[in-house]
């Protein structure tokens, strides 16, 4: 190739690149423009008011910020990165402390306030009853999380606080990978991913791609050995576990899509020594209308203060009669 022909060559393809940056900056400029028009749904959050952050540990992906507080004082967390009460590393004596995991469901979704989460009206009820033992209840759920992430919080986090008893909030898309930041802050998430790649409509292709992708991957396997490792763990570290499973709502029993899934974790659990309260069986008969308003309006996987007062109230007499409650 000749000199001459080398430096078209060069040309041609400088000129390439330099259209291609232009169109690139074009078709950010347009994207931007819909987004201020509101032709497209995204945000504009700063930062400080994202509850959470990029964990140091990459297959966590993400967690909590410690010490956060949201605008609207619905949302904070303590020191550790709970949405939970201040509460000591170091479990004090006479106290009997359970540590919960779980995602979005345990968490307490929408309007749902940290009071009125199945962890702290079960919290209450149980240091009503209980005239001798005090008890703790800490919640380390995380929306969004699945089986893996809960198995590293797991051994990262909840080990260190010396749990005497362990819950853990199945809920049933636990098999799936986590789609970054799920629920609570999907809207957030190509802020947060774009705020690394400066570049709104990158970050939102992204984002389009993975809670339509990833959501749809499924591994059992993850959360068979989550199971398995709580057994382990159970017995080496001396505490009780209890695996509860929180069904979608259901109108019909007969119909409803999921009990295959409710059989085969309850099998999973049992198989690994673990106990378990399927909670499709105890409200299986109660009239579909009632089960409703167990759930936020049109949302049939979070619960409303009924139901998490539900569920609380089932906990509670599972404890007092498994605990022999009675005489403590």
């Amino acid at each position: 190739m000749s000199k001459l022909h080398c430096k078209i060559y060069f040309q041609n393809f400088t000129l390439l690149i330099i259209w291609i940056l232009i169109l690139i900056f074009i078709t950010e400029g347009i994207f931007r423009l819909c987004i201020y028009l509101k032709f497209i749904k995204y945000p504009n959050i700063k930062e400080d008011e994202i509850i959470y952050r990029y964990s140091g540990n990459k297959d966590l992906i993400y967690e909590l910020k410690p010490n956060f507080s949201s605008v609207d004082g619905m949302y904070q967390t303590n020191k550790y990165g709970m949405r939970d009460y201040k509460y000591s590393l170091t479990k004090p004596s006479n106290v009997i402390r359970i540590c919960v995991l779980g995602d979005s469901v345990a968490f307490g979704y929408d309007l749902v306030t940290v009071e009125q989460t199945f962890e702290k009206l079960l919290e209450v009820k149980l240091n009503n009853k209980s005239k001798i033992i005090k008890f703790e209840i800490l919640n380390f759920s995380v929306p969004g999380y699945n089986s893996y992430q809960e198995e590293i919080t797991l051994k990262e986090k909840v080990i260190k606080f010396k749990p005497d008893i362990i819950l853990v909030g199945f809920c049933l898309n636990d098999d799936t990978y986590t789609d970054g930041y799920d629920e609570l802050a999907r809207e957030l998430s190509p802020y947060s991913i774009g705020s690394k790649l400066h570049s709104k409509l990158i970050s939102y292709i992204l984002y389009l791609c993975e809670i339509n992708l990833f959501e749809k991957l499924k591994d059992m396997d993850k959360v068979e050995h989550f199971f398995q490792q709580l057994s382990i763990l159970s017995k080496e570290k001396h505490f009780d576990l209890i695996v509860l499973i929180f069904p979608f709502y259901f109108e019909n029993i007969e119909l409803y899509k999921y009990k295959e899934k409710h059989i085969k974790v309850y099998n999973l659990a049992k198989k690994n020594g673990l106990k378990v309260i399927d909670f499709m069986d105890i409200w299986k008969d109660m009239d579909y209308r009632e089960r409703e308003e167990l759930y936020l309006f049109k949302d049939p996987m979070h619960f409303s203060f009924a139901g998490m007062k539900e569920i609380a109230d089932k906990l509670f007499n599972y404890f007092v009669i498994t605990y022999n409650l009675e005489k403590k």
